[in-house]
């Protein structure tokens, strides 16, 4: 028996479109009993299906089987949200399995165009492909001597200036006196005052003025040093 060569082989190719009709989902049920009329509003519905020859007939849908050969909708899974709808050819002669062309599948009002294996496959491969490509792209960087030491050189570059900024933050801080520092210099200044008093005579200068005044080498002077000239009775 000759084939239907009036039949396409494939669907249109609409993976990357969605339909929804909200004002049907308004008024209607979405059920096993309304999904492929649901569908039948979409523009991956085929015009010419027996679905649509037995609705302008006013056949039931248990009625297609018996019209002639073509391209038919059954739903293939039902488990709400999901509709799964399958468009298949039904070919002459009894005991002749349907031919698959493609599938859909309603989620939750969404109408989709599942992709067939081979667009699947194609897509895991296309990016199993890519990732081996980065893949020896790194490697061949990684033995290549010339870019693998000016990789080296780029790391030492930031290692030197980041020790460059640690020192210099470190010196600045040196040049401050801390506060342990002036601290302990006016616990010095309160202690020779104190016993100035208690005797008479001396006149204290304090140990910060001094230091502030006194050349840098004069900080290894004794106490005493910094002490003012006698009062005259």
């Amino acid at each position: 028996m000759a084939a239907d060569v009036s039949v396409p082989n494939e669907t249109e190719d609409l993976t990357a479109s969605m339909w929804r009709d909200d004002e049907w989902l308004k008024f209607y049920p979405l059920n096993v009993h309304t999904a492929i009329d649901y569908f039948s509003l979409s523009p991956f519905y085929d015009m010419n299906c027996n679905n649509e020859k037995a609705k302008q007939q006013g056949l039931q849908p248990s009625a297609i089987p018996q019209l002639a050969p073509g391209i038919e909708y059954v739903l293939q899974e039902s488990q709400s949200p999901l509709f799964v709808v399958r468009r298949q050819h039904r070919p002459a002669g009894e005991g002749v399995a349907p031919r698959p062309h493609g599938v859909y599948y309603i989620l939750e009002g969404s109408v989709y165009q599942a992709p067939t294996i081979h667009a699947a496959i194609s897509a895991r491969m296309a990016r199993c492909g890519h990732s081996l490509q980065q893949a020896f792209t790194r490697m061949q960087e990684d033995l290549d001597p010339a870019i693998a030491s000016e990789r080296l050189a780029q790391q030492q570059d930031r290692k030197d200036k980041q020790a460059a900024e640690a020192a210099a933050t470190a010196a600045a801080a040196a040049q401050r006196p801390s506060l342990v520092e002036r601290d302990r210099m006016e616990a010095v200044d309160a202690i020779i005052a104190s016993a100035l008093r208690r005797h008479g005579g001396l006149q204290p200068v304090p140990a910060a003025a001094a230091s502030a005044s006194a050349p840098a080498h004069s900080s290894a002077l004794p106490a005493a040093s910094v002490l003012g000239p006698p009062s005259r009775p």
